[in-house]
């Protein structure tokens, strides 16, 4: 806890009570044989409900802008915003972009280098500064955000009440007041808070190295599918998370399928070589710096500070020429006559493309022997 800053009783008050509550309540509960599958089910589809309401909407929706929605998407968004008392979307939207402005900084709301408690769950039990609405007018522009911020106490209180009785009436009192409101608030507390404590300290840094944010395909079942952190961090406009096919992010395909069904439109993200481009920039400057620490001969030090230069200079000029390659076969495959051209300059593309990865491959190859030997020097 920083000094400076005082405790939030709101915010210390209920954390502590409903905390305190499931320690004294769940051995009554499982011993006095009110079990109902009902409540447990439905506890669940709370979670995965608010889930997707902080990641596609508060998060990546609001936060970074990185789709438009349709305007019922987002009065759903805001709905599920007020399920678990953590605050209105411009609240949380305004703390989330000083988080990626100040990174790993004094100024970051929940910064890792103020300890692991902290980042985890500490940030959120002091008072923080009041939300500053010219700060994010573009969130603030919406009637239907400002609406949500200024009644948010009041519709979380009486959604979560509803929820309750609704589904006491189905499964008895106990059954409904544990997992309805006990058990999956504190589950999707701390995956909440996972996502600046956890996912900021386990894990490889993919895209990234200079921050504390990591990537760990475990963490993406622990964080709400945001688990692929380091690359968020990196490229925090892409709507995905986890880029590859075969990263478990359920959000990006949420977003994906609303796009299929006209319910979202101009989804942002990072074409993959340029993604590539920008780490070879950061790796290439991570070696320079290496060199000047770590290697007193000039002119040792300027040979292998050029072989590096020229082949990240290689790759972006290939990168470039890929791109203008496509639009001119994308132009002759627009224009019915030329499909024999467009043939022609669809094997130029495939040709750089392998050249492409030819040249990735050489790359890693080389950082990964670097960072070898640095690791022998630091020993």
């Amino acid at each position: 806890m920083t000094p400076h800053k005082k405790l939030d009783w709101g915010s210390v008050l209920f954390m502590s009570i409903y905390h305190g509550l499931l320690v004294v309540l769940t051995p009554f509960y499982f011993l006095s044989g009110s079990f109902d599958w009902r409540a447990l089910v439905i506890g669940i589809c709370l979670y995965i409900l608010a889930g997707l309401g902080i990641t596609a909407g508060y998060h990546r929706f609001f936060a970074h802008k990185t789709y438009q929605a349709h305007p019922v998407i987002e009065i759903f968004y805001l709905l599920l915003g007020c399920l678990w008392f953590a605050g209105s979307a411009a609240t949380w939207s305004y703390d989330h972009r000083i988080h990626h402005a100040k990174t790993d900084t004094d100024e970051d709301p929940y910064s890792i280098k103020k300890w692991f408690f902290y980042a985890h769950m500490g940030w959120f039990l002091l008072q923080r500064p009041a939300m500053d609405p010219t700060k994010i007018p573009d969130i603030w522009a919406s009637k239907w955000v400002r609406f949500q911020h200024n009644h948010y106490r009041f519709i979380a209180l009486n959604l979560n009440l509803i929820i309750v009785f609704s589904v006491a009436m189905m499964t008895g009192w106990f059954s409904s007041f544990y997992f309805c409101f006990l058990a999956w608030m504190f589950v999707f507390h701390h995956s909440m808070f996972f996502i600046n404590s956890l996912a900021h300290t386990w894990g490889s840094k993919t895209y990234a190295k200079e921050l504390t944010a990591v990537d760990n395909f475990i963490l993406a079942f622990l964080t709400f599918w945001e688990g692929y952190h380091n690359y968020h961090h990196a490229f925090p406009n892409d709507y995905r998370n986890g880029i590859s096919w075969y990263h478990f992010d359920p959000t990006k395909w949420l977003i994906w399928t609303l796009e299929k069904l006209h319910l979202a439109k101009n989804l942002r993200s990072k074409d993959g070589l340029i993604v590539r481009a920008n780490l070879i920039q950061k790796d290439l400057k991570m070696v320079i710096e290496t060199l000047k620490q770590k290697l007193p001969d000039i002119q040792a030090r300027e040979k292998i500070q050029a072989w590096f230069e020229r082949i990240a200079q290689d790759f972006e000029q290939k990168v470039d020429e890929l791109h203008r390659q496509l639009h001119i076969y994308r132009e002759l495959l627009a224009d019915k006559k030329s499909e024999a051209l467009a043939r022609l300059k669809k094997g130029e593309c495939l040709s750089i493309q392998k050249e492409l990865q030819k040249s990735w491959k050489l790359w890693k190859e080389m950082v990964d022997r670097f960072d070898h030997q640095y690791v022998l020097i630091e020993h």
